[in-house]
């Protein structure tokens, strides 16, 4: 089997009647979305040569998937972007990405924009498609690079990482075994399909005949509450933030749904919060704590819910198919608990970034992913990860960690989030900063203060803090500590 696609038409013949999709009052069955995706791939297929690029513009919704799988039904590589984006993102996107066609509604005036501008023939997902290719011998086209996904932009270099249809494939078969997932699971899906965390959720789900339903916005996290009892899911994914939500600001941890597992990734989640979380869920539901990067296709470890407790912290062991390994500064191998980059080896590893040999080069080097993270191993081969490379905190001659400096900050309970980064000093290079989101007050900010003093070394004691009303996340949840940093420079 070559593509997702060949699977979701191998489990539309097989049980055609079973739900594959659900938004809100909207349901397509398996055996109607392939249809979509075989009217949509042959009007696309007439209107593209194979290997073209084309940008989705479309939110999460049954149009999302019909529209990626339309074009992988077309031999085209898809390029979704975030349907919300301001129209100077998309025009980003499309600028680098140079695509055939645009696909999206046309009330979307900023994506309207921007096809205009390039002057980018536009199909409008919510219209009539053109008339369809009806006749039977019409096969599906093949392109071996299958997806563009541009990175979340945490260090405001945002590239564009190439996935190829065995890329798919492999990570997705390795989430599934690992997670058990069978044709009798379902899954509450908050997370947006134009990132690889979201989109391994849809893709995994769909490979075992599975069913998605779209959720509601985790700006109103009780109606996502609701929603996970109102359809008896079996399964919920999300970043650290949408745990927290969940956790303290719905009734979820009174009365726990009925979910089989629970996945968590997108980040690194604090000791605390998954101990909350882990005492939130119902037995016997699963909590996968996991890892991964969008280069990675999307999972790179998993922790066996079974250890979590032993292993707390941990971000777990290697997925199917997939080697670690923990390097120094010279490329050699690290040995057990000494810290150094976390390389990764598998079929899931990225092709490229887009029209960037120069990075991509930088960053595959002989078939390994250098992913930037910091870690180690310990003697049962779990991976620890102590932060990124270049969030470094380079303090007159100390190297500082953030992860550490967080999980401390992060166990007092009025916190609900923080973020620790370096910020420039003119006498020792860097100094610690500390953005809180909780309960502000002088005498909290104290509190901070006094606990990082009692517990850590004087070079990793916040010399600012500042309390923030949210921190500046991507729309895949992860923190853009460089605009923190650049917030707190401009004011010194």
């Amino acid at each position: 089997m070559r593509t997702l696609l060949e699977k979701l038409n191998q489990v539309a013949r097989q049980t055609p009647e079973r739900d594959a999709v659900v938004d809100g009052d909207l349901s397509i069955s398996y055996g109607e979305l392939a249809d979509e995706i075989r009217g949509l791939g042959a009007t696309l297929a007439a209107r593209c040569p194979a290997g073209s690029t084309v940008t989705l513009v479309v939110e999460n919704s049954i149009r999302y998937v019909v529209a990626l799988y339309g074009c992988w039904s077309a031999g085209l590589i898809a390029v979704p972007t975030d349907a919300h984006s301001r129209e100077r993102e998309i025009e980003q996107v499309v600028s680098h990405a140079r695509p055939a066609l645009m696909i999206m509604s046309t009330r979307k005036s900023n994506a309207v924009a921007v096809a205009e501008r390039f002057a980018i023939p536009v199909v409008d997902i919510e219209r009539v498609l053109e008339p369809r290719t009806d006749d039977a011998a019409w096969e599906p086209r093949y392109c071996d690079d299958a997806l563009i996904i541009y990175t979340s932009g945490t260090s405001g270099d945002p590239k564009g990482v190439v996935l190829t249809h065995s890329n798919l494939i492999a990570n997705t078969e390795s989430i599934v075994d690992y997670l058990e997932l069978t044709y009798e699971d379902s899954v509450l899906n908050v997370l947006p399909f134009h990132y690889s965390y979201g989109n391994s959720v849809l893709n995994t789900h769909l490979f075992v005949g599975g069913k998605v339903v779209i959720g509601p916005s985790m700006m109103y996290p009780q109606a996502v509450t609701d929603e996970l009892r109102h359809h008896g899911v079996t399964g919920f994914s999300g970043v650290p933030t949408t745990m927290a939500l969940l956790v303290d600001r719905t009734d979820f941890a009174s009365e726990p749904p009925p979910l089989r597992y629970v996945t968590q990734a997108g980040g690194g989640m604090s000791k605390d919060l998954t101990l909350r979380l882990k005492d939130a869920v119902a037995e016997p539901t699963r909590l996968f704590v996991m890892y991964g990067q969008t280069e990675a296709t999307a999972r790179l470890t998993w922790l066996p819910p079974e250890r979590l407790h032993e292993k707390l912290g941990s971000a777990g062991i290697p997925i199917p198919g997939v080697t670690l390994r923990i390097a120094g500064k010279d490329g050699r191998d690290l040995g057990e608990g000494q810290v150094g980059e976390v390389l990764a080896l598998g079929n899931n590893i990225m092709s490229r970034y887009w029209c960037n040999p120069e990075a991509t080069a930088a960053t595959v080097i002989d078939g390994w992913l250098h992913t930037g993270d910091l870690g180690y191993l310990d003697a049962d081969g779990f991976l620890f990860i102590q932060g990124r490379a270049s969030e470094m905190i380079k303090t007159g001659a100390h190297r500082v960690s953030p992860k550490e400096i967080e999980e401390l900050v992060a166990s007092l309970d009025f916190i609900d989030e923080v973020a620790v980064c370096g910020v420039q000093d003119k006498l020792l290079g860097q100094v610690v900063a500390a953005f809180l989101v909780g309960e502000e007050s002088p005498a909290n900010a104290r509190k901070v203060l006094s606990l990082c003093r009692q517990s850590l070394s004087l070079h990793k004691v916040p010399r600012y803090i500042e309390w923030r009303d949210r921190l500046p996340k991507t729309a895949s949840g992860k923190l853009k500590k460089h605009r923190l940093a650049a917030s707190r420079e401009l004011r010194t």
